[in-house]
């Protein structure tokens, strides 16, 4: 018969003795990367084929090394981050929706009984 204890979890370290792959202290190549500057407003192209933009104008510098044509969207066209908030207040309201929706189905289906 096999004891309970005799079978190692998965997600357990087997062997103490095993030195482990996260170790507390920094590595030197973790600590020495610079942040990347995340792109704000690139280009349509870039957005698109889903590459970095550099962001600059005309001719963004992906664009121009393939050769591409560099579209850019015309100012007040992006589309704004809404709210955290005001993200919640939809998904509740949504929620309360279909909701109602269900209890209406539940009286209707009733009634034609």
């Amino acid at each position: 018969m096999v004891q309970p204890n005799s079978i190692p979890h998965p997600y357990q370290q087997q062997n103490s003795n095993v030195p482990s792959s996260t170790s507390s202290a920094p590595s030197s190549a973790s600590s020495s990367k610079s942040v990347t500057r995340r792109s704000r407003m690139g280009c349509l192209t870039c957005r698109q084929r889903k590459k970095r933009c550099c962001e600059s104008r005309p001719k963004c510098t992906e664009c121009g090394r393939l050769g591409l044509n560099c579209v850019w969207p015309k100012p007040g066209t992006e589309h704004k981050n809404k709210p955290k908030d005001q993200k919640e207040d939809e998904n509740t309201i949504e929620h309360e929706i279909y909701g109602r929706i269900k209890v209406l189905r539940g009286i209707v289906e009733y009634r034609s009984q």
